[in-house]
């Protein structure tokens, strides 16, 4: 009755409601449904009229009212959050993604053909096609990434890796994530923004070369300063004591003698350090060895290399040399602060990676309390500088184990 008195007074939606309980009474439609809005001074409404006939009795209709006030209210506020979406899309050049993990489909903006290439066509919204172009040496870092963030409710996770474009070349990306659990602290969305940041990453690496040019010409310069130059000194003063025939000044002569002998070798050591011998005459192992036998001369440290897989070495120069550098600082670190009694050093050389472990019994220490010192930070330069990356594992009383991997089969951005 309401109905036909408002579908008398002109009222559009009562007509069309009208009209369809109509065709369901005359069999024209087995169904009928509708939404309309029915709001108050105090609130807003929404119901989906819906009317059907019975099978058995066609003169019988039943209508029913429900209201999805609700539903319609998420619904506008999914559609403002989606314009939102769509704008902020237009606004940057990054890639925009929305990972649902239900239907397990992520969702790109146009960033994905901008930044990388690619043609939406080629684009499949699977979570394992984002992850088939994350570069194969950071993928094993982002799972971790993944699995600490989901294990522990983070909401905000930042991740940098290198993406595969198009062409078969590598960018790198800053991406910053936002996750949204349900039930159960179980992850269920996430969304984020594929930042390339290529330029900023290839100039940090440019400066990081230099500057451990810059060291290396520095150790090399000095090393030959002592060779060459305080190296002479000391033994011509060592050939005058020789001459002298004053058989008074004999103890004394023979105690310069022994002063000077001492540093010349000790002189030697330290240019040898600085300067170490080409990697292209002799075996890395004979040049590790050499480090490790002036640490165990100076130091009484108990200190043993194993070399794996190296037996016809075939690594490039700069990467054995970066290698010993590592090496080289952490037992200055060992021997200023570890107070260690054993130092094992293990350097395995796999199929597309070479691993350098070093892991003393010292006093280790809390990272969390210990500021990153500049023998840690020439340490991670020089592996980033080959894509790798430094672990440090150590506690206080617990020793301390560093890591350090370098792919040997790079890919260029």
């Amino acid at each position: 009755m309401v109905t036909k008195e408002a579908a008398e007074k002109g009222e559009e939606t009562a007509k069309q409601a009208l009209e369809g309980i109509r065709k369901v009474f005359s069999n024209e439609l087995i169904e009928f449904e509708l939404e309309y809005p029915c709001h108050s001074a105090e609130e807003q409404r929404w119901f989906v009229l819906s009317a059907t006939r019975f099978t058995d009795d066609s003169s019988k209709v039943v209508v029913k009212h429900t209201n999805i006030t609700e539903l319609k209210l998420a619904s506008q506020q999914l559609e403002k959050a989606l314009e939102r979406y769509d704008t902020l899309s237009k606004a940057t050049s990054d890639t925009i993604w929305d990972w649902d993990m239900g239907t397990d489909s992520i969702q790109y903006n146009e960033g994905i053909v901008n930044t990388f290439g690619y043609k939406f066509p080629q684009v499949h919204n699977t979570t394992n096609w984002w992850k088939k172009n994350i570069h194969p040496d950071d993928k094993l870092r982002i799972y971790e990434q993944l699995d600490i963030a989901f294990s522990g409710c983070q909401t905000v996770l930042n991740m940098e890796y290198r993406y595969q474009c198009a062409n078969g070349s590598y960018k790198y990306v800053l991406d910053r994530a936002v996750i949204v659990y349900g039930e159960g602290g179980k992850p269920r969305r996430m969304l984020g923004a594929m930042q390339d940041v290529t330029y900023q990453k290839e100039e940090d690496m440019r400066i990081d070369r230099a500057v451990i040019h810059a060291q290396e010409e520095e150790r090399k310069q000095i090393g030959m300063e002592l060779h060459d130059n305080v190296n002479q000194l000391l033994s011509a003063s060592l050939m005058y004591l020789s001459v002298v025939k004053d058989s008074q000044a004999n103890d004394i002569i023979i105690q310069s003698k022994q002063h000077i002998n001492e540093a010349i070798s000790e002189i030697r050591r330290v240019s040898h350090q600085l300067a170490p011998a080409s990697f292209n005459n002799t075996s890395m192992k004979d040049v590790f060895e050499s480090l490790l036998n002036s640490v165990r001369t100076a130091r009484e440290i108990d200190v043993e290399l194993h070399l794996t897989g190296l037996e016809n070495n075939g690594l490039k120069n700069e990467i054995q040399v970066n290698l010993y550098r590592i090496l080289q600082e952490q037992m200055n670190n060992i021997i200023k602060y570890a107070n260690a009694k054993k130092v094992d050093v293990h350097l395995i050389k796999y199929d597309d990676k070479i691993t350098l472990q070093i892991i003393d019994d010292g006093v280790g220490f809390d990272p969390a309390t210990v500021k990153k010192g500049i023998g840690l930070e020439n340490m991670n330069r020089r592996a980033k500088l080959f894509s790798g990356r430094v672990n440090i594992n150590t506690a206080p009383g617990k020793g301390c184990h560093v890591l350090v991997e370098l792919p040997l089969q790079q890919t260029r951005s």
